[in-house]
């Protein structure tokens, strides 16, 4: 026992020795005791050729952690070596020396290294800023492995100079989401008035992380980015208005007048992918610059975002005739070949000429998409069982660009007058397609209204008065009173069934003067006796002159029974049809 004891104590004198000598075989183990003792000339030497690539691969690792600057020049001479896993660590190890010599190696590597060591090689040469990495680094923009191209756009954000603005800024639109995000934070630090072309490129990013920094830095930039915004307001695309109105906001620069505030609340205007979310409160501020607004709500009006040019459109339809003429002019000047043929050809179209037409034409005919289809024009021209055809097709969805061929199908007539049994479903067709385009035809039917034909502007008020329109509330009372002083008979006509759903005391009036129809009758009864539960009954008589009278039957509840009151018209000699004799002051019991 005595002789085994003392044989393990000499051995370990031995190693000790052996290891404080330099001699025996080195491991890794004797790697870290190297490092832990700063042996660098020892580590040195186990960089060697001659030694086992774990060894070796240790070595470099010791080296670049105890940063000695003894190091670096044995280091730099690895990052050629046969041995690429040799190669890359003396790389990284030299890039965790924050010092020139160390990075003027990497300079080298950008050149001629492997791809993974100039990747390292490019995020190491922001650490130390060198003038003379500037160069290297804005190269390395375009190589073709995305991490050395990332870790340079990373360190030329931090070395900080602006002759990097510019090939940085060719870099935000890129494919990659790392590399547009890198791009853009180094934009962010170089900073200045000269990275704003660049961050504006990445205000539409689809990506929030690269798309808000954008936005952050031009926002610290202060007033020198409301340009960039003012203009990101008129882009075609949702995210970039959207980003234009978050810098102006941000720079607490919201426009409250001129284009800059037309353009600012259109850039709230959004599409659910090809719908238009219509925002009311948009329009409405719009309209109320009146005028003022007019100029530029008509350059929106040719804007190729459907969302932007249907706010715009509506804006303008609602400050009516000051935009009328200015509306016109840009169609003739500005429209494509052929919504000016088709905007020239106003004069025929019903209602005119009309401030309506002119301004609801002129701005539909700047749209950029405006399109006829020639054979549904033609055959709706014909305004007979071709045009018929055309209404009634179910894949037909009529545009703005159809509404005046489609009102001229309320005029429609023929030989035989009347009976032509055509005659009812042609107009069922039209005004089923006008009333499917509701608003959108809002102003042509307005301007219908006050047509020297009297079936077109009594079909235009009733279709406008079953919209629920009332801005034709005005016009409708006009051309009803107009038609009254011709002579015109308007008894149960469309015009008449029009007046009787105005609520305005300015249509009693004129309703009087014409032969009542079952409406007029139960409309009387109801005035006279308000909260009366009422309807009319099937039995009434028909106009058989003005020397005659009309009667008509009216059910009404009293209690839990229903009762008849008999509601009988007589023409007076004043010209006025008034229940005769009177209506009891009570309803009976």
């Amino acid at each position: 026992m005595k002789i085994q004891a003392t044989f393990i104590q000499a051995a370990a004198v031995a190693a000790l020795v052996a290891l404080l000598s330099g001699c025996g075989e080195t491991t890794t183990d004797t790697v870290k005791q190297w490092q832990a003792a700063g042996n660098i000339s020892k580590l040195v030497g186990a960089t060697d050729a001659s030694s086992d690539q774990d060894i070796r691969l240790a070595a470099t690792e010791a080296l670049g952690a105890l940063k000695a600057e003894e190091a670096i020049e044995p280091l730099g001479a690895l990052i050629v070596d046969q041995d690429l896993g040799v190669a890359l660590n003396a790389i990284r190890a030299l890039a965790q020396y924050n010092s020139p010599a160390a990075q003027k190696h990497l300079l080298s590597v950008l050149e001629a290294g492997t791809p993974r060591g100039r990747a390292i090689a490019a995020e190491a040469l922001g650490e130390c800023p060198l003038p003379e990495a500037v160069d290297p680094l804005i190269k390395m923009l375009d190589d073709e492995y995305e991490p050395a191209v990332l870790g340079a756009a990373v360190s030329l954000g931090k070395i900080g100079n602006a002759k990097a603005v510019e090939p940085l800024s060719a870099k935000v639109q890129s494919m990659s989401q790392p590399l547009r995000l890198a791009c853009v934070q180094s934009l962010s630090s170089i900073g200045g008035e000269t990275a704003i072309p660049g961050l504006a490129l990445a205000l539409g990013d689809i990506s929030d992380d690269v798309r808000n920094p954008a936005v952050a830095t031009l926002v610290a930039l202060g007033p020198a980015s409301i340009p960039i915004a003012q203009e990101a307001l008129r882009s075609t695309d949702e995210k970039v208005r959207q980003s234009g109105m978050a810098i102006l906001e941000g720079v607490n620069q919201i426009p409250s007048s001129g284009d800059g505030f037309v353009w600012y609340q259109l850039g709230k205007t959004q599409m659910d992918k090809k719908k238009i979310l219509i925002n009311t409160a948009v329009i409405e501020q719009l309209a109320s610059q009146g005028g003022n607004a007019v100029d530029a709500l008509l350059e929106a009006a040719a804007h190729p975002n459907a969302a932007v040019r249907e706010h715009a459109l509506q804006a303008l339809e609602q400050i009516g005739e000051p935009g009328a003429n200015k509306a016109a002019e840009a169609a003739e000047t500005q429209a494509g070949p052929e919504a000016k043929r088709w905007f020239a050809g106003r004069g025929n179209w019903r209602g005119a000429p009309s401030w309506r037409l002119d301004l609801w034409g002129g701005v539909v005919a700047l749209n950029p998409n405006f399109e006829l289809n020639p054979a549904k024009t033609a055959q709706l021209e014909e305004m007979d069982s071709d045009a018929r055809r055309v209404m009634a097709n179910s894949q037909f969805m009529p545009t703005r660009e159809y509404i005046p061929l489609l009102v001229s199908q309320l005029s429609y007539t023929e030989t035989s007058g009347t009976s032509n049994p055509h005659m009812a479903e042609h107009l069922k067709l039209a005004t089923k397609q006008l009333k499917r385009l509701d608003r959108k035809a809002e102003l042509p039917l307005i301007a219908a209204v006050s047509d020297p034909d009297p079936q077109t502007a009594g079909n235009a008020a009733e279709i406008l008065m079953a919209m629920g329109s009332p801005n034709a509330e005005p016009v409708i009372i006009d051309a009803f009173s107009k038609q009254l002083e011709a002579g015109a008979p308007l008894g149960d006509t469309p015009f008449y069934r029009a007046l009787q759903k105005i609520d305005n005391p300015a249509t009693e009036p004129l309703l009087i003067m014409a032969y009542p129809n079952a409406e007029r009758a139960l409309q009387v009864f109801k005035r006279k006796y308000p909260g009366a539960r009422a309807s009319i009954m099937p039995s009434q008589s028909v106009y058989e002159g003005d020397d005659k009278p009309l009667a008509f039957q009216v059910g009404y509840y009293s209690g839990k029974h229903i009762k008849e009151m008999k509601v009988t018209f007589r023409k007076h000699k004043n010209g006025e049809w008034k229940p005769f004799p009177a209506l009891p002051d009570a309803l009976p019991e």
